[in-house]
């Protein structure tokens, strides 16, 4: 019992909790991005001509409709709810109204976003539009492909959510 009333002990403890809480932090850390710079692949799941695709959709939208899609693709989120950690690169990455998020999870669930303006817009009818896009490929591994067609699935709602 001496042993743990020793200042040293409980100095050499205070540092193993603040180290090992730091550590615990940053691995909690949120991916990075640019601005119009909205796909990064953390996991690795995507090639780089679907990466191009996706820039030239984002580029297409940003001019017709101030819109945007950022794709996240990540192997782990370091214990956070799928929901709240793309809710979390959302704010962070400074999303817009007119914007979504993908957020893949490598061999887990993805997440989708919505900016506050398409989310009070879209329908039942456009969201599960964009859902059966992305399931089958996704749930099959293909992230390539699950991103490419919630992207062609998102241009017609994107067009549809326009026209209101």
């Amino acid at each position: 019992m001496k042993f743990f009333k020793s200042s040293a002990v409980a100095l050499a403890v205070l540092i193993l909790v603040v180290a090992a809480g730091s550590v615990y932090g940053l691995s909690r850390k949120p991916l990075e991005v640019q601005y119009h710079q909205w796909i990064v692949d953390d996991a690795g799941v995507l090639t780089e001509s679907t990466v191009e695709m996706l820039h030239s959709y984002n580029q297409q939208w940003d001019s017709r409709y101030n819109a945007a899609i950022a794709v996240a693709s990540v192997d782990s989120t370091h214990g956070w709810s799928g929901a709240k950690y793309a809710a979390m690169l959302g704010k962070q990455w400074g999303l817009g109204q007119n914007d979504m998020l993908l957020l893949m999870i490598e061999g887990k669930d993805y997440q989708v976003l919505y900016g506050n303006s398409v989310n009070s817009t879209i329908t039942d009818t456009q969201e599960s539009m964009l859902r059966r896009a992305l399931d089958s490929d996704y749930y099959d591994g293909d992230y390539d492909q699950a991103a490419l067609k919630f992207f062609r699935a998102a241009d017609v709602v994107f067009a549809q959510l326009g026209q209101q």
